[in-house]
């Protein structure tokens, strides 16, 4: 499936032309990045090599028996891709039904208003949302619904897939918080409800092991921009905290499917900072929420069950106690 992806912007937060590129740009490195951290995942070709070398072992072993290994192997296939699919099409078809009887709409995300002049809250100023196996991405007023997901229909195939946003957000240096002991935290959170299904092939001797799992990843990253020699902004990180393993649901050679819901509340990693991390200029903060996603022999499947909805929300820089 082709990639997916969806902007969404706050109009009453203008960020400078100059920062605004510098946010385009490394938003583009760490999509290219994921990119190619699951191209490397992705051991396809490797998996096609090992099965060639175990298709030469079996027909040398049943060679002297006057077994057709090539009709043998064609017939193993045909069943396993038909029962694989007859599992899809009966999971796609329960994931419809509850998402018409769902029905019920969460409540709305109340509208990021500008902060005053002493709100040391963190303001809302866009967020990126992409797929990179072509969910379906639409920002209503109760979050943002990832639908649909990945299934392997190729005979010995694996794959790492994900999807997800990032959320950026901004303290301007006027707004940030007295702090008696130079220190101040940053504690963001956001709401996760769903769920998602998945699928894992049984162990067969031509694919191997069956896998199908889903991980989240949640990174917070503090950084200010300088301005360049050459008059482009300079990005410095101030802090980051990334935690993933947190959420996980994984099977392996199972033959059947499992669900598991989104925890709801969920907090991001906290970051600190001392006076002497930060300059007078703006503050930004990335959130970012992702799922990781791993598929291994045909037939294996990672759907939302019936949706992912992800709810972000503004939050306050605090000063540290001690």
């Amino acid at each position: 499936m082709h990639p997916s992806s969806l902007e969404i912007q706050n109009p009453e937060h203008q960020i400078s032309p100059n920062i605004l590129e510098t946010l385009n740009s490394r938003y583009k490195a760490r999509r290219e990045l994921l990119d190619l951290q699951n191209e490397i995942g992705g051991a396809t070709e490797l998996n096609e090599e090992y099965a060639n070398a175990r298709r030469d072992i079996y027909r040398s072993a049943l060679a002297p028996l006057n077994i057709d290994i090539g009709k043998a192997i064609s017939g193993l296939t045909e069943a396993k891709l038909a029962f694989n699919d007859k599992v899809g099409v009966s999971t796609q078809r329960l994931i419809d039904i509850k998402h018409q009887r769902a029905g019920v709409k969460l409540s709305d995300v109340d509208k990021p208003l500008k902060p005053t002049p002493t709100d040391p809250s963190f303001w809302w100023a866009r967020t990126h949302a992409w797929s990179t196996s072509g969910h379906t991405i639409q920002s209503l007023s109760d979050g943002l619904h990832f639908t649909g997901g990945p299934k392997l229909d190729k005979w010995n195939v694996e794959r790492h897939e994900s999807f997800g946003a990032i959320a950026t957000f901004a303290l301007q240096f006027d707004r940030i918080p007295p702090a008696p002991f130079g220190r101040w935290i940053s504690s963001p959170f956001v709401e996760l409800f769903g769920g998602v299904v998945v699928f894992a092939p049984d162990w067969d001797p031509l694919q191997g092991n069956g896998m199908a799992s889903c991980d989240i990843y949640l990174r917070q990253t503090l950084y200010q921009f300088g301005i360049a020699m050459e008059g482009s902004s300079n990005e410095i990180i101030r802090g980051e905290a990334v935690s993933d393993g947190s959420w996980l649901i994984s099977l392996e050679n199972t033959g059947y499917s499992q669900s598991k819901s989104m925890p709801g509340h969920q907090d991001i990693p906290s970051v600190s900072l001392a006076r002497t991390d930060i300059s007078v200029d703006t503050l930004f903060a990335d959130i970012e929420v992702r799922f990781d996603i791993h598929l291994k022999s045909a037939g294996a499947l990672v759907w939302c069950d019936p949706e992912v909805i992800l709810r972000t929300f503004q939050w306050p820089l605090l000063a540290k106690a001690w």
